[in-house]
């Protein structure tokens, strides 16, 4: 089975400087961290997000990948026969598909994938899942508002840049609409999605070792 990104940047946190004003901020380069392998989907994610983001910002966003290989080295053994199945992105996945190495059973979200249009849902197969990831900016929790916004707005300038957008879309990423690309909507995405999981989760018997 295959799960697909619904959400809009990459997964990524930001190290900001705090020893200027917020009106005054970015006065110097700003450090991107991405959690996952240099390679990866959330890697390319980041860098073409950064790459703008610099742009509207009028500083080098500079990207530091620091992590292990996310949902590569899965792929990989999905392809080098040794599981059954595995449930991955679609930006991972894809290609893997595409080569024949794999077989795509289902999409684990509502509507079907406009890259993988012939693979059915796991809803019309009737399984009643939806399952998805998504990917969002976050700060550290002092920063002052001024520069979230400001953030934000270099976010949403980089969603709405076509090149990005047409990329991102042909590898197989959605984006939300503009409702949900504000700070407010995530703080209160993050809380549903806790409360969503946190019973499946629970219900499964899943340990942290």
């Amino acid at each position: 089975m295959w799960k697909t990104v619904t959400a809009l940047v990459a997964v990524a946190s930001l190290a900001v400087a705090t020893g200027v004003k917020a009106e005054e901020w970015p006065t110097r380069p700003v450090t991107m961290i991405n959690p996952f392998a240099a390679g990866g989907p959330n890697d390319v994610l980041a860098r073409l997000f950064a790459q703008r983001m610099g742009e509207v910002l009028r500083q080098p966003i500079v990207l530091e990948n620091i992590g292990g290989a996310g949902g590569m080295n899965g792929a990989d053994r999905v392809a080098s026969g040794r599981v059954d199945y595995l449930c991955d992105i679609v930006t991972t996945a894809k290609p893997q598909i595409d080569g024949g190495a794999v077989k795509a059973i289902a999409i684990l979200t509502k509507e079907r994938s406009p890259v993988l249009p012939n693979v059915p849902t796991a809803i019309e197969q009737g399984f009643e899942v939806e399952a998805y990831t998504w990917n969002a900016f976050f700060l550290p929790k002092a920063t002052p508002d001024a520069i979230v916004q400001k953030l934000n707005h270099a976010t949403v300038e980089a969603m709405k840049t076509p090149a990005v957008r047409e990329k991102l879309e042909s590898a197989g990423l959605k984006f939300v609409s503009d409702d949900r690309t504000t700070p407010e909507y995530l703080a209160k995405f993050v809380q549903s999605e806790i409360a969503k999981w946190a019973v499946p989760i629970k219900a499964s018997g899943v340990s942290v070792d």
